[in-house]
């Protein structure tokens, strides 16, 4: 039997966590935008985190976000779908910019749109591209 106040608290806290992770990818692109290293690198031992990283941050909290009503109207289902396809699209572009030297006019090092205003220096890591890949499929 489905308590009703146990499925309330589970889309409550889906809800926070999809709107948490939207905010991460945001502070980090904020970073990136206004050259401010503390918002997109934690600490100088550990790797930053690039734009292509954050913008799959984006795609997949609005993708979570989206199919949280128990009845999903069909807009809403299309609209998480392809935000959860454009996340993993990213992801498979962070693979092949891993191991195959793609042109710059697509991902140059980081992300496309991104590296047109010179904003990361870096690539993404696979385990990264492969984590959003395997999220994003299983939104």
């Amino acid at each position: 039997m489905i308590n009703v106040q146990h499925l309330a608290f589970l889309h409550r806290l889906a809800n926070i966590t999809a709107l948490s992770v939207m905010l991460v990818g945001g502070i980090v692109l904020f970073g990136w935008v206004n050259h401010l290293p503390a918002l997109y690198r934690v600490n100088d031992n550990l790797p930053m985190m690039t734009p292509g990283a954050a913008f799959s941050f984006i795609f997949t909290g609005a993708a979570l976000f989206l199919v949280q009503p128990a009845k999903l109207s069909a807009l809403r289902r299309l609209a998480a779908q392809v935000l959860a396809f454009g996340g993993i699209a990213l992801g498979i572009l962070m693979l092949l910019s891993y191991w195959y030297p793609l042109p710059d006019q697509w991902l140059g090092r980081g992300l496309v749109s991104l590296q047109v205003f010179n904003l990361s220096p870096e690539k993404d890591s696979l385990q990264t591209a492969v984590a959003f890949i395997l999220t994003c499929t299983g939104l």
